[in-house]
């Protein structure tokens, strides 16, 4: 109704031919609304969708009324922008799809009056998002790339090296070589930057590593696919900006990623296979959907794939990726969990619980890090598990509980000498409370004990730093007037947590709505969700339509031009019923010219300058097919010769535009595109 005149009466006269005056535009809306309804035409039009259409509908679907851009993004790679515009102003014609102004800004729909009809195709995905059902043998994972138990080896790996950077930020040329031996095929500075960006170790101005034991703990208790989807997120904001590894900075980034990635990977299908070129398509309907990203920029997505195979939520099957299932590993069964296979040497098995894992790395060190890493106890190892206050007792108590035997006497007495000259030199890190002899009772108060981590000699008691004012206040309540604090530092409140929640369940509204869906209905994924009609059968009842009216047009008395006018209707599939033909109002448009003939190619670049219309180009130059698109500028005469002067331009005007000029007998086919019938 808001078309101009006349384009909304050559759409009229397209459906019922010459239209009786007066005009009243209403009612012709009237009478194409119940031509389009009538259930003859619509098993007609569906009849005539073929694979070509039935992609652009399905992506308009599950775009939800896309801008033209978004689309060609969308089939980027698969349609160059002139076949994009061609089949789209086909659909127009069709009245399958149209476009609207919204905010000023153009968009594509389909035709809610052909609901009926167009909703197995909206709803078919398999063209878009093709995948395929993975064989039996294949539908488990063979290995995770980043295993938990990895993951174990990688913090043994942190707290043995200790400095992992140079100060600009570099990792240490000592730790790179040793990294490569100890994880091969894995790209260790970007898993460690990773960790940085979740908080799990933050870094020294000079490089020293530090490993925030209270988020470690936090993220060893999600549960292990929520983990991997924190990993991915974090390596993707990694991969964007690997010299910004800030853990607050990049907090709101990696929490909507991670909630985005969860989406991703439930929507996916298990035991089905996904070509690289779905899962690519797939990226920029998330991203949109949250808003963490704008555009769709290719290599985004290839880090958000390349994250997603490190850490384990996808395993690469040749070109293809299937999602991992991950099964509950809560440690409750007595199987074992490690083997010491010699006095100091233990294999980690896949089943044992990430938190366990931990508890060795804490004092073990690791040698090997395969499918089942290899950790060693050594006396650096085992001092390095005292100093977190780890006893003999503790670590021998978790080798029994994990391996279903206790530890060999000589490993027992080792680790029993180790402790012993551990506690013969020490340093001590906290604050100091000397009491006089008529004072050390205060000690033994339930309030005071408490707080004293140590005696270190008669009236010498070491109370940690964060407990310094918990300790002078219970001293004043004790009746303590006087307490000398010479060079105390001021007043510190304790510090509460400041990641109360640093992994928030990734799970959201989000993720339960997510689904391949548009406005046309429900959730529709793997590989027989939603077919539509399709196949031979469907291409022979086009055909067999196509052929009904060839028929009707040859016994037609017409000139030359209006049979071709009305053959190319037929074949461009816009005649649904035969008085489409009889009734025809013919206007004889050519939009094509080939090879030798010169007349008409030079009718179509005269139309098309006078329209400021795209034509499409090609010609053979130096044995090599060349083709082109552009607005052609001038018809130039150069000698006995015709040049076409062409302004070129990439997909959608998104490229530098340039000038070239072509012989018109050089050119084997030029083709007018046609502009949109909405004008937008």
């Amino acid at each position: 109704m808001v078309l101009p005149d006349a384009a909304f009466f050559e759409l009229m006269r397209s459906v019922f031919g010459n239209i009786k005056t007066p005009f009243n535009k209403q009612t012709l809306l009237d009478d194409l609304a119940g031509f389009l309804n009538r259930k003859d035409i619509q098993e007609t039009i569906a009849a005539y969708i073929d694979n070509g259409d039935r992609k652009i509908i399905a992506a308009i679907a599950v775009l939800g009324e896309p801008l033209p851009g978004e689309l060609e993004s969308f089939f980027g790679g698969e349609l160059s922008y002139a076949e994009l515009h061609s089949r789209l102003l086909n659909l127009e014609e069709r009245f399958i799809v149209y476009r609207f102004k919204d905010d000023q800004l153009s968009r594509l729909a389909l035709n809610p009056a052909l609901k009926d009809a167009l909703t197995p195709f909206a709803l078919d995905l398999t063209s878009l998002f093709p995948s395929a059902q993975a064989p039996k043998k294949e539908t488990r994972l063979r290995g995770v790339r980043l295993s938990d138990t990895m993951l174990a080896a990688v913090f043994a790996f942190i707290y043995d090296q200790g400095n992992l950077f140079k100060a600009e930020g570099r990792l240490r040329k000592k730790v790179s070589e040793e990294g490569k031996r100890v994880f091969p095929g894995i790209k260790l500075e970007a898993l460690l930057g990773s960790l940085q960006v979740l908080g799990l170790i933050r870094l020294d101005d000079d490089g020293a590593s530090h490993v925030d034991e209270e988020k470690l703990s936090a993220f060893a208790g999600l549960p292990a696919e929520e983990r991997r989807v924190y990993l991915a997120a974090a390596l993707t904001a990694y991969f964007e900006e690997p010299e910004k590894t800030n853990s607050w900075l990049k907090r709101p980034l990696v929490q909507a990623l991670a909630k985005v990635i969860h989406g991703f990977t439930h929507a996916l299908e298990r035991g089905v296979l996904y070509p690289r070129s779905t899962l690519m398509r797939l990226f920029p309907l998330l991203f949109k959907s949250l808003a963490v990203r704008p555009g769709t920029q290719e290599s985004f997505m290839l880090h958000v794939l390349k994250a997603l195979e490190i850490s384990g939520l996808l395993e690469e099957h040749g070109q293809s990726y299937i999602r991992t299932e991950f099964a509950g590993n809560n440690g409750e069964d007595e199987k074992p969990r490690i083997a010491i296979d010699s006095t100091f040497s233990l294999i980690l098995y896949p089943e044992i619980a990430l938190a366990d894992a931990l508890d060795l790395a804490r004092f073990c060190s690791v040698r090997e890090a395969g499918i089942a890493p290899r950790f060693e106890l050594t006396r650096l190892s085992a001092v390095r598990g005292f100093d977190r206050g780890i006893s003999v007792e503790t670590m021998c108590a978790l080798l029994t509980r994990l391996s279903g035997f206790a530890p060999d006497q000589s490993l027992a007495w080792t680790l029993g000498d180790w402790e012993k000259r551990y506690h013969e030199v020490s340093f001590h890190r906290g604050l100091v409370l000397t009491l006089s002899g008529e004072r050390r009772y205060l000690a033994e108060t339930a309030e005071l004990s408490s707080l004293i981590a140590g005696i270190l000699a008669p009236g010498v008691y070491l109370i940690q730093d964060e407990d310094q004012e918990a300790a002078f206040e219970t001293l004043g309540r004790a009746g303590v007037d006087i307490i000398a604090r010479p060079l105390a530092a001021a007043p510190r409140a304790k510090e509460q947590a400041k990641f109360s929640q640093p992994y928030p369940p990734p799970a959201s509204k989000f993720r339960s709505d997510f689904s391949l869906k548009g406005k046309y209905g429900k959730a529709l994924s793997g590989p027989d969700a939603g077919k539509s009609p399709s196949g031979p059968d469907a291409e022979k009842l086009a055909e067999k339509l196509k052929e009904h009216f060839r028929s009707l047009l040859s016994g037609m008395k017409l000139s030359k031009e209006e049979k071709e006018e009305l053959s190319a209707r037929v074949e461009r599939r816009l005649i649904l019923t035969g008085s489409q033909l009889k009734d025809a109002a013919v206007k004889y448009e050519r939009l094509e010219a080939k090879g030798l003939d010169y007349a008409g190619k030079q009718a179509v670049a005269k139309q098309a300058i006078t329209l400021k219309s795209f034509v499409e180009l090609k010609w053979s130059s130096g044995g090599k097919n060349e083709q082109v698109l552009g607005i052609p500028q001038a018809l130039e005469k150069n000698g006995g010769e015709s040049i076409l002067v062409l302004r070129t331009t990439g997909l959608s005007g998104t490229e530098e535009a340039g000038e070239i000029r072509i012989p018109l007998a050089k050119i084997s086919l030029i083709r007018r595109i046609k502009k949109s019938i909405f004008g937008t």
